[in-house]
């Protein structure tokens, strides 16, 4: 039980980092954008 819960702590930390990344890049280039 505990290492299933290891596994999917390191498989979804990844995507939300993933996700924050990609956030602040779409936030970055829509700024890029309208100035």
């Amino acid at each position: 039980m505990f290492s299933m819960n290891i596994i999917g702590h390191t498989t979804y930390f990844p995507l939300l980092l993933m996700h924050c990344s990609y956030t602040l890049f779409t936030l970055q280039q829509q700024t890029v954008y309208w100035y």
